[in-house]
């Protein structure tokens, strides 16, 4: 599912989804029964980014600005990206990021975190603005955001560049994000998706750093030092690792000179990164299992799914999702759930193969996994070999109203998202950190092409 970090029609409404644990907010959905009476020969792809609106620029130390301007809505968001997270980080510094985006809203160099006894870091100067902030770490990336009132851009983008540039990352403030993050961790395993969701990708990946989690384990985050930290962030936070999206009620030259004045003092990329070896293809069926803290059975599948230089691919993998695992007929509630009727024709919740499931796909810069959680299985051989089927099946393809379906409410999801001034900035930082914003501007076009005979493809590879 295409995905926006967070998602606030108004400054008091932030609406949140989890996927993967990753980036991912709730997204409101619309029942089956009302999207399958829109025809898909009467869609047309709505006009969320007109071209006339948006604004791109590369500042001279290589910090990526994208301004897109909503005349009228008298808000505005303002997102800021790095290409820091999992991805970038080492065995012994994994979780690095994670505790930069926790610091980085605490206190900084102009906004300590307490002055005069009182708070007065950045988080809390961007809410004393009247500003709805958020901050989230990924495998790719880590973002921090600030939505308010649009006469309050000049002072939250000086706060927010400030915040990013120049957080306060000394040893004794490193030590207390630390504990933080270590109990974060330790009640992160009571989650049995995600748990199971983080071994499917330490498995998967035994070379490439996908294999970490965003937030670290408990021995990572307490190698940590201060020192090791700040080697990290001066190496990671500069010029072209930066992403600063602006969306609301702006003229578009002064927030770009307003972008330029803040953001153009973060210093320029030293060096390029070190290339990452390709993850390869699954070869062979895998297993395995390990015990857990809560006393429930999950199974995941996992197979391997494309990154973000295949768009194809990607909004073919996005429909597939949808198809499995998004309202009231979908197909993996079908095949694990509705199990069968007893002799008054009533469904027998003890014939159902499970408790519950999930899937879950997530574009990231690299190939990925595609996920499909069975949650307390009552059968577990039975039920994993369902969802086998299931998969083997789209190898042949969607029927047509399957498919018309799938895309119907996929494009209902991402027009719904964003519309609002907070999606849209999401839409566009998200996927300019891992590739470009333009594939946030195509998205429509990419799902509106994608036919059977491409959905089919790409599920047999």
């Amino acid at each position: 599912m295409r995905i926006v970090p967070y998602l606030c029609d108004n400054l008091g409404e932030v609406k949140f989804m989890n996927q993967l644990k990753v980036l991912l907010f709730l997204l409101t959905l619309f029942s089956a029964a009302n999207l399958t009476q829109v025809s898909a020969d009467t869609f047309k792809p709505a006009a969320l980014f007109p071209v006339d609106a948006l604004h791109a620029k590369v500042l001279s130390n290589g910090v990526h600005t994208v301004v897109r301007t909503t005349p009228g809505s008298g808000v505005v968001s303002l997102q800021v990206w790095v290409e820091a997270g999992s991805r970038f980080e080492t065995d012994s510094n994994n979780g690095t990021t994670h505790i930069i985006e926790m610091l980085a809203m605490q206190g900084s160099k102009n906004y300590p975190t307490e002055t005069d006894g009182q708070l007065s870091g950045p988080q809390t100067k961007l809410e004393g603005l009247g500003g709805q902030v958020n901050s989230l770490t990924s495998r790719d990336d880590a973002f921090w955001s600030v939505t308010l009132a649009s006469s309050g851009l000049p002072q939250a983008t000086k706060i927010m560049a400030d915040a990013v540039l120049n957080p306060d990352l000394s040893d004794s403030s490193v030590a207390a994000a630390k504990t933080i993050a270590a109990t974060d961790w330790v009640q992160s395993r009571v989650d049995p998706v995600g748990f199971a969701s983080d071994l499917a990708y330490q498995e998967s990946f035994p070379k490439h750093p996908y294999r970490k989690p965003a937030q670290g384990d408990l021995k990572s985050i307490n190698a940590l030092t201060g020192h090791s930290i700040r080697e990290y962030y001066a190496q990671r936070f500069t010029g072209s690792h930066l992403h600063v999206v602006v969306v609301g009620d702006v003229d578009a030259a002064a927030t770009m000179q307003l972008l330029e004045n803040t953001f153009g003092k973060a210093p320029k990329t030293a060096a390029p990164d070190t290339p990452i070896p390709a993850a390869t293809p699954f070869t062979s069926s895998r297993k395995i299992t390990k015990r857990g803290v809560l006393p429930i059975q999950i199974e995941t599948l996992a197979w391997r799914s494309p990154g973000i230089t295949s768009p194809k691919e990607s909004v073919a993998m996005d429909i597939l999702l949808t198809y499995l695992n998004e309202g009231s007929d979908a197909k993996l509630r079908q095949v694990l759930m509705n199990g069968d009727d007893d002799d008054e024709g009533n469904p027998d919740p003890s014939t159902r193969l499970a408790g519950g499931f999930s899937a879950d796909y997530l574009t990231q810069r690299d190939s990925g996994l595609f996920l499909i959680n069975i949650i307390a299985p009552t059968e577990s051989l039975q039920a994993a070999a369902a969802v086998r089927n299931v998969m083997g099946e789209v190898g042949s393809g969607l029927a047509e109203p399957d498919l018309q379906r799938a895309k119907t409410l996929l494009r209902r999801q991402y027009v719904e998202q964003a519309n609002t001034t907070s999606g849209q900035a999401g839409a566009l930082g998200f996927y300019d950190a891992i590739d470009s914003y333009r594939y946030a501007v195509d998205y429509l076009d990419l799902v509106q092409q994608t036919t059977n005979e491409d959905i089919a493809k790409f599920a047999t590879k």
